[in-house]
């Protein structure tokens, strides 16, 4: 259920008031709004005099899932960023372990024809060191494991968080209905009790 109130509380003027059908079609059209907001607070199972605290309660988990959201998506670029690494490094590791195979003129021809290969080998084993310093390196497909499963828990936070920003604003939103209609209320009651004042007076 989705609360966007288009329509506002309308605040009878003094001129409207004068006009009966003009005044009972504002007030019909405000407790209509006053109603769907009502539906709304009803529909999260949550009591009147209750929706300040539910909706700042909602505001908090939001902000929460924003910072695990936000952990979240910093360590999959991490995990990415080692993915991408070891992936070369695999495809690389090839060149240097075929020329540990060559001996004399082999090894040299080959370490001439490869020698761009063998050089990015060379760096690129210098950042799987860096990131894996006690030298146990993780499967390619291990890593890609672990990236969709937090990708996979991404998604749920991520919907997650929808859910609760959009049950924060509906909330706020029908706290705020609600209240205007009660102020339009009141101040109506006092108008018609100053009205009777000054008649009798």
């Amino acid at each position: 259920m989705i609360y966007k109130p288009k329509t506002k509380i309308k605040v009878i003027t003094p001129k409207a008031e004068e006009n009966k059908f003009v005044r009972d079609a504002i007030d019909r059209g405000n407790m209509k709004v006053a109603s769907i907001a009502k539906n709304i607070i009803s529909a999260y199972g949550v009591e009147p005099d209750q929706v300040y605290g539910a909706a700042m309660a909602a505001y908090a988990h939001r902000t929460h899932l924003v910072s695990e959201l936000n952990t979240l998506n910093k360590q999959i670029e991490d995990l990415q960023v080692k993915l991408n690494v070891l992936r070369k490094y695999r495809k690389l590791k090839v060149y240097a372990e075929e020329l540990k195979t060559l001996k004399g003129g082999a090894a040299k021809k080959y370490r001439n024809n490869n020698s761009s290969e063998l050089a990015e080998y060379g760096e690129i084993r210098k950042q799987v060191l860096e990131l894996y310093p006690s030298g146990v390196i993780p499967k390619v497909e291990n890593l890609e494991k672990q990236i969709n499963a937090m990708q996979e828990k991404l998604s749920q936070k991520n919907a997650e968080y929808h859910q609760a920003d959009k049950k924060a604003r509906e909330l706020a939103d029908a706290q705020r209905t609600i209240e205007e209609y009660l102020r339009q209320e009141q101040s109506r009651d006092q108008q018609q009790k100053r009205k009777r004042n000054d008649l009798e007076g």
